[in-house]
């Protein structure tokens, strides 16, 4: 007997590591930014702390500078821009203000991502033998990959976990940040270094924000789906039947295949039309 493995729709189960979005910081009672005329009254500036909570200011017609009070007692890991559809790390220079410079505005927000998966993903960083590489694929809501230097946000619930702090142009000294890290995508994807061997991994708790939208949580299960799947009503294979009842909260079904079948024509029908 042969033994034959269905998937309605698959998830690699994932974990992730982060680079920043900007610079870590410690015992920070504020941020100040200018941005001259390069954002928007309908844009609002958000200054991420590694525990996921933010400190924010909307900007105000005519506004070209702001200063954020910020919590002394958490870690800064970032900044971003958000209009409420879409969130995006702008280009910017450090100093006792950051300067922000114009950056194009993602057009498409995003809908749900993938990890990489791929002979050598995730793999050990070249740089930091102690820390793993994860790349995970973001995609927006028509279903492409979304533009670059979207935010992207890692969490873990477990405070241990620590991130590399990968920022080139970050020189305060904290190349280490625990429990969070923000980033933004290139070419629609981002990486995320975590102190973690290969082995381990894939059981470290993670949730990814773009912005305040949850985009994935490796704690929930089923995973959460991309908004254009459509779950399965009906699904059979001829000369096979499956090991589970058909449903469409089950993602993954087993079957005994007979030896006297070779091929098998599947059919199934959506309960919702994408």
């Amino acid at each position: 007997m042969k033994r034959f493995s269905s998937y309605g729709f698959v998830i690699v189960p994932v974990l992730l590591l982060l680079l920043l979005s900007g610079c870590v910081l410690t015992n920070t009672s504020s941020m100040s930014f200018n941005f001259g005329n390069t954002l928007n009254s309908s844009d609002q500036l958000y200054v991420r702390y590694s525990d996921k909570t933010v400190s924010s200011q909307s900007i105000q017609s005519g506004q070209t500078s702001v200063t954020i009070p910020t919590d002394s007692s958490k870690t800064i890991v970032g900044f971003y821009m958000s209009d409420g559809n879409v969130s995006w790390v702008p280009n910017s220079q450090y100093g006792p203000t950051v300067n922000l410079y114009q950056t194009n505005k993602p057009r498409i927000p995003v809908d749900h991502v993938v990890q990489v998966v791929q002979a050598s993903e995730p793999k050990v960083d070249s740089n930091h033998p102690e820390f793993v590489d994860v790349t995970f694929a973001v995609y927006g809501t028509n279903g492409q990959l979304v533009d670059d230097q979207t935010e992207v946000f890692a969490h873990s619930t477990d405070s241990n976990v620590t991130f590399y702090n990968a920022d080139s142009n970050d020189t305060q000294g904290n190349y280490t940040v625990k429990e969070g890290y923000s980033w933004y995508t290139v070419n629609g994807l981002v990486t995320f270094v975590i102190q973690s061997d290969i082995s381990n991994i894939s059981s470290i708790p993670i949730s990814l924000y773009s912005g305040s939208k949850l985009i994935y949580d490796s704690n929930i299960s089923p995973p959460l789906l991309p908004s254009n799947v459509a779950s399965l009503s009906s699904l059979n294979l001829s000369g096979i039947t499956l090991d589970q009842t058909m449903s469409g909260s089950v993602y993954a079904y087993t079957a005994t295949v007979p030896n006297s079948v070779s091929v098998t024509t599947t059919t199934y029908s959506t309960a919702e039309s994408h």
